[in-house]
């Protein structure tokens, strides 16, 4: 499988009203935003042309805090990937936003 990216976004970075609906529709898939990192992209399938969203989820010990890989001295976190069926409206367009004023 080959994927091109399509898009990488860190949502801190994102309009007030880009964030929100970054945030809505990382929920709106089944995930809690506030336990994944900020940046996320999403790639296509160049085979069969579908997109999968890829996230970094925190991974939480059994009291539900977030363990801390020493190694790194960052945060443990594990891949996700969630096929998405399109691209939302706003996505694009703020990721070219991104691009031209350099994540400002």
């Amino acid at each position: 499988m080959s994927l091109w990216l399509v898009a990488r976004l860190n949502w801190a970075r994102l309009s007030q009203e880009d964030r929100g609906a970054c945030i809505d529709w990382i929920t709106g898939l089944g995930q809690d935003p506030t336990n994944c990192r900020i940046e996320f992209a999403v790639s296509q399938d160049e085979r069969d042309r579908s997109y999968r969203l890829h996230l970094s989820r925190f991974v939480l010990d059994a009291e539900g805090k977030k363990q801390i890989d020493h190694a790194l001295d960052d945060m443990w976190a594990e891949p996700v990937v969630i096929p998405i069926s399109e691209l939302p409206a706003w996505l694009l367009d703020a990721y070219q936003k991104q691009l031209v004023t350099g994540g400002q």
